[in-house]
Parts: structure tokens; sequence; C-alpha cells
């Protein structure tokens, strides 16, 4: 029969082996998080940003963020504002906007903070069978939707979550 000495050495010998276990494997205890999702839409459209360019080439990163929002929407403005209050910049960097503005003025103010389409005629948007904003879409680099947020608290829930990944 072992005694509780051996024992308890034992036990603190499996815990130092399985924290180095964790720690060479890279175990993170913060695991990638399920995004919400509220859309049945699995893919963004490749839209023309211009004539040689198109939404799929700003894919960068495996998850990339896609904002529908109009300059008028206090909503949008509020979402706006937390991704640019982001300390560490991870909102921003992965960033691109949708603007369901009619004119290139009511949004210019905006242009120079981050990337803006203006879809004045709504053809993305209604493509996307969206009836509000703001909406957030979390895009892997193929366009594929793993996250999708519809309104303010939603769509600042889910960069929340973003940001706990990233």
């Amino acid at each position: 029969m072992q005694s509780n000495k051996s024992k308890l050495y034992n036990l603190r010998l499996i815990m130092i082996i399985f924290s180095f276990l964790f720690y060479c494997t890279g175990c993170n205890l913060i695991k990638h998080p399920e995004y919400q999702s509220f859309t049945n839409v699995e893919f963004v459209p490749d839209f023309n940003l211009k004539a040689d360019e198109h939404y799929y080439s700003r894919l960068k990163t495996d998850e990339n963020i896609l904002l529908f929002w109009s300059s008028s929407c206090p909503h949008c403005e509020n979402v706006i504002s937390y991704i640019m209050q982001d300390e560490n910049s991870i909102l921003r960097n992965s960033l691109f906007t949708v603007s369901i503005d009619s004119d290139i003025e009511d949004v210019r103010e905006n242009s120079k903070k981050f990337p803006i389409y203006l879809d004045y005629k709504f053809e993305i948007f209604k493509s996307m069978e969206f009836k509000y904003i703001p909406v957030v879409l979390i895009v892997d680099k193929n366009g594929k939707i793993i996250g999708s947020a519809q309104g303010e608290e939603n769509c600042i829930s889910l960069l929340d979550s973003y940001k706990l990944y990233h």
C-alpha cells in the first residue's frame, strides 16, 4: 500500500505532466466561439469594388468583419464608434463596410477611417435578404458567413466574441 506522501507526490507529478502537455500543445482555454447567426444566407456575394477588384480579394485573414450600415442610423454610428474605440485595432484591421447611403457625401467623413463600399441601389443588401441595419457578418477567407448579427446590441455582442477569440 502506498503511503500518503507517495500518493501526494504522484498526484503532483501528474498535474505537472498535464500542465506541461497543455503548454507544449498550445492548448488555450479560450476556444473558438460558436458565433451567433441570424441569417440563412451562407455566402457573401463577391461584389465588384472596382473594374478589377472584387470583395473576396479583400479577405486576407481567416475571419473578416463586414458591416452593413448607414450614416443616418444612430445604432450604426454606435457600432462604428465601438469598433473605432478598439484599443488593439483587432476589429478595425479586419473591417470592411457596405453603406446603404444614397450619396458619397453621406459617408465621406468615415471614408478615411475604414473601407466603404457604397451600395446606393441596395443590391447587395437586398441579395443578403436583410431587413434592418446595422448588420455585422463574420466572413471567412472564402466568403462563407460564419457568424452574423443584426441590431446594435447583437452586433456589439458578436464583435465582443470576435475580439475574445482574436
